[in-house]
């Protein structure tokens, strides 16, 4: 496995612990994005996007409900997380 995708995973689990922390109902919830915040400078950032689960379509094509998703920010560098919105 290469060690960004090994980063990816890590940045996964600092963000649903970090989710778990603030008292999020992670059930109620779907991880949709992962994308590496790449800045140059060899960044170990992250930004996880995570959806109601209830605004996503479960068959068939219809349209995924506007809204209800979490922005997390994590910095594997620095070992900080953050949450940076919601989707409104």
């Amino acid at each position: 496995m290469s060690e960004t995708a090994k980063e990816c995973l890590e940045a996964i689990d600092r963000g649903i612990l970090f989710l778990a922390e603030r008292g999020e109902d992670l059930e109620l919830y779907k991880l949709i994005s992962v994308s590496n915040l790449l800045d140059g400078t060899g960044s170990r950032s992250w930004r996880l996007v995570f959806k109601l689960k209830k605004l996503i379509p479960s068959a068939g094509p219809q349209e995924v409900g506007k809204g209800g998703e979490l922005f997390v920010d994590v910095d594997l560098a620095t070992d900080a997380s953050q949450l940076r919105g919601y989707g409104e």
